[in-house]
């Protein structure tokens, strides 16, 4: 059978009980104080991390947060027509802007964006983007 704190309960203070007793006093003047008479006992717990799990565990965190980021982008590109625009499967570059009637910075920045995302392919030879054709019915609207 385990026993339970001790607790001192004190009468006659004008002091007020602390809000984790407070339903043990009924009037003003009463005052809890309480100890402790018994060890209080400690667990220290080791465990062993798995740099691996930690690394692939802070992998989901960071694509999680860039597809919620990214998500606004592919709003933006439905919005502009860019995916439309860029349906046929053909590779674009600044002429996208020219397409759509955007502006070039712009649209070079999505699309760049877009490829960090793999929403697109970039073909570095060409310094152009391709939808796949795989994703175009997903994509455009």
């Amino acid at each position: 059978m385990s026993r339970l704190p001790h607790v001192r309960l004190t009468f006659g203070s004008r002091r007020r009980a602390p809000p984790s007793l407070a339903f043990l006093a009924s009037t003003d003047d009463v005052f809890e104080e309480f100890e402790e008479t018994e060890r209080t006992m400690t667990h220290n717990v080791t465990a062993t991390i798995d740099e691996s799990r930690v690394e692939a565990f802070a992998g989901k965190v960071v694509q999680e947060a860039g597809g919620a980021l990214n998500a606004a982008l592919v709003v933006i590109g439905d919005r502009l027509g860019l995916w439309r625009a860029m349906g046929d499967g053909e590779p674009v570059t600044s002429q996208l802007a020219a397409r759509t009637g955007t502006h070039e910075r712009y649209v070079r920045e999505w699309l760049g964006a877009q490829a960090a995302g793999g929403y697109v392919t970039y073909e570095p030879d060409g310094d152009s983007y391709t939808l796949p054709p795989e994703e175009a019915p997903c994509r455009v609207c």
